[in-house]
């Protein structure tokens, strides 16, 4: 049995080099991904190696709160977790669950990427996983044949869009900034959630999103009205819909389905094969992005919990660095039997029309 090794790392080259080294890997790995993600979401990232016989393998990226806590937070995008040769995945969540214990973790949260059947594995480490799935579409060769792939119905809600105003060019200097805040506390909204993005999201993001390659965003328009944004990641070996939302005034003419068209359009010109919509999120969400032709992929979502034991350590150590006096949040965590444990969420856009 292998028993690799986690080694922490702050030399980005490196890192990037062995994460493209792995075909199954997404921009989501990226080193400069993840420091966009400790910007925008305030939390701590370790970037450990995964090592086997001396040589670095595989990456895992520890998102953890900013402070220490009993929960872990949730990503609103999918597959951040081990990123390894198959053969060494449940050594390797061995070694991150020891990797825990020494660091006070009790509960993390990972994804593996689509198409890695790692359930057994992690299950046989010590983790819980679940098969969730994502939408992907496989792309042709000429942008002419996409619409040939939609089904009926969305095609006739592109005709009617089109006929109401509704179009999409790229983005400007400014859209993003100017749009996202607004239409992504929306689209959370409407399942029922709370954005997970904190306000000032769309500055950082438009500041980000300068002079890169790797990105491209559309703007939706209704008439003259701006009303949606689509960004979509580029790094990787398929594009990735990183975030759509749309003003829900505009809902009934439907912008969103115009900007997933551009973006598949987009994608086939830049000579990919493949583009993933990231997540079902709901069953109406699913049956929206399969009707451009795109089909469900299975990807594994886990937890990490070491238990009880853990908590009453980490409470105690709380309590210790709390007195003299306490909080209620410090007595909440002594009490604790079981970490509670968010639901992350993966809505990026409105539901389907």
């Amino acid at each position: 049995m292998s028993s690799p090794r986690l080694v922490p790392t702050s030399d980005p080259a490196l890192w990037d080099r062995v994460v493209r080294s792995l075909p199954q890997h997404t921009q989501f790995h990226t080193w400069d991904w993840l420091q966009l993600v400790q910007r925008l979401l305030h939390v701590r990232v370790d970037h450990l190696l995964v090592v086997d016989d001396g040589a670095p393998v595989g990456v895992l990226p520890v998102v953890r709160g900013a402070r220490p806590g009993l929960v872990a937070p949730g990503m609103p995008f999918p597959y951040l977790g081990p990123l390894v040769p198959d053969a060494l995945l449940g050594g390797t969540v061995r070694a991150f669950r020891a990797w825990q214990l020494r660091h006070g973790v009790a509960f993390a949260v990972f994804d593996l990427p689509p198409g890695v059947e790692g359930e057994a594995a992690l299950t046989a480490a010590g983790a819980s996983a679940r098969v969730t799935s994502t939408v992907v579409v496989d792309l042709p060769a000429e942008e002419g044949a996409l619409v040939e792939r939609y089904s009926s119905m969305r095609r006739r809600s592109l005709r009617r869009a089109e006929k109401a105003g509704a179009r999409v060019v790229p983005a400007a200097p400014g859209d993003v900034a100017a749009v996202l805040d607004g239409v992504l506390e929306q689209a959370y909204e409407a399942h029922g959630v709370p954005s997970p993005y904190p306000t000032g999201t769309a500055a950082i993001v438009e500041d980000w999103m300068a002079g890169r390659d790797d990105v491209f965003a559309l703007t939706a328009y209704v008439g003259d009205e701006p009303a949606g944004v689509h960004l979509v990641l580029t790094g990787g070996p398929r594009t990735l819909s990183w975030v759509v939302a749309c003003d829900r005034r505009f809902r009934e003419v439907g912008p969103n389905a115009v900007l997933y068209h551009e973006a598949l359009v987009e994608s086939v010109r830049r000579g990919f094969a493949q583009m993933d919509l990231v997540g079902r999120v709901d069953d109406g969400v699913a049956r929206f992005k399969t009707s451009f032709g795109g089909h469900e992929v299975a990807y594994v979502a886990a937890d990490s919990f070491l238990g009880p034991a853990l908590l009453r350590t980490s409470a105690k150590r709380a309590k210790a660095l709390l007195r003299p006096s306490r909080t209620a949040s410090a007595e909440a965590a002594e009490a604790a039997g079981a970490p509670d444990q968010p639901v992350p969420s993966r809505a990026d856009e409105p539901a389907a029309p």
